[in-house]
């Protein structure tokens, strides 16, 4: 599997900051319509976080690890492994979860500097706020996709060519 990039999150993630914001700003500009940002989107989003670091925390040690002691590399086995079916299917919602949440990101950022750039009005400060906490709760999101994204990917061919020589 190959990982998500930095520069994929930041593509998708600065895209959707541009039509996001672009579609506030002509929308507001054009017939004063306002991009509703909910509060259930936020609970969404948060209910999301809890699934995204829980998944994690309950897979990370069935997962084979890398550790380095000194220039000593030992790939550690997991105990009680995923069945291979299973952890290729975690790889896929680890993958998702990051590119989508990027794009969540994005979505949020864009709406939220638009509102900062509307001035002192108490609803779009509202607006404001609510989007910051959701792209605070996406951006959470995206870092325990990246950290699922790691615990799926194999360990690499150098890591496992020095743990065959010591071994």
């Amino acid at each position: 599997m190959k990982r998500t990039s930095v520069s994929l999150i930041l593509l998708l993630a600065m895209s959707t900051l541009i039509v996001s914001g672009g579609l506030a700003f002509l929308l507001y500009a054009s017939i004063d319509f306002i991009i509703p940002i909910r509060i259930g989107g936020i609970f969404g989003l948060s209910v999301g976080m809890i699934f995204s670091w829980t998944l994690y925390f309950s897979l990370r040690n069935r997962f084979p690890r890398i550790e380095k002691v000194g220039d000593e590399v030992k790939v550690l086995r997991a105990k009680n492994p995923l069945p291979q079916l299973i952890a290729a299917r975690v790889s896929v919602v680890a993958l998702s979860i990051t590119r989508a949440s990027a794009l969540v990101l994005g979505f949020y950022v864009g709406i939220c500097l638009w509102a900062l750039t509307r001035g002192a009005v108490d609803y779009i400060q509202d607006i404001a706020l609510l989007a910051a906490i959701g792209a605070l709760l996406s951006f959470a999101i995206l870092i325990s996709g990246v950290f699922l994204e790691r615990l799926c990917s194999p360990p690499s061919g150098d890591a496992l060519s020095k743990s065959e020589q010591t071994t």
